[in-house]
């Protein structure tokens, strides 16, 4: 669904830019999630050294929430689709929500598993979002 208004004129260069890198960032995020677990049962020497950083994924966290949101807003400006503002949205949302709740609440709302569910899935529907973003045609 595309909402008719005004354009604004952007710099569509930094906009893409921030799609592609929201895409790296989402694909090193699964990258993350599905090696992890292959790590530690494959290197128990590396088991205490990965998962005693609670923090990463709040700092991973600092990193894709503001490359999301820039990449997003310019894209909305550039071709005004709701769709990928809300794939993109919800995928975002499931990361936050993972995120914060393992780092603050010690997986007392979701379990590990529930918590890579919602990691897995709300990076694909980030990056399926960033590559929507990325093709979709500027408005005339």
């Amino acid at each position: 669904m595309q909402l008719q208004s005004p354009q604004p004129p952007l710099d569509t260069g930094r906009s893409r830019w921030f799609d592609r890198l929201g895409i790296s960032l989402s694909i090193a995020c699964w990258i993350h999630c599905a090696l992890l677990p292959v790590l530690v049962v494959a290197s128990p020497a590396l088991t205490g050294l990965l998962l005693d950083h609670g923090n990463f994924h709040l700092w991973l966290l600092g990193l894709v929430l503001p490359t999301a949101v820039l990449a997003f807003v310019l894209g909305w400006f550039r071709h005004r689709d709701l769709s990928t503002l809300v794939m993109g949205g919800c995928g975002l949302l499931l990361i936050v929500l993972a995120s914060v709740q393992a780092a603050w609440f010690g997986h007392s709302l979701f379990s590990e598993s529930m918590e890579k569910v919602l990691t897995s899935l709300g990076g694909l529907l980030l990056a399926m979002g960033h590559f929507r973003n990325l093709r979709l045609p500027r408005l005339s």
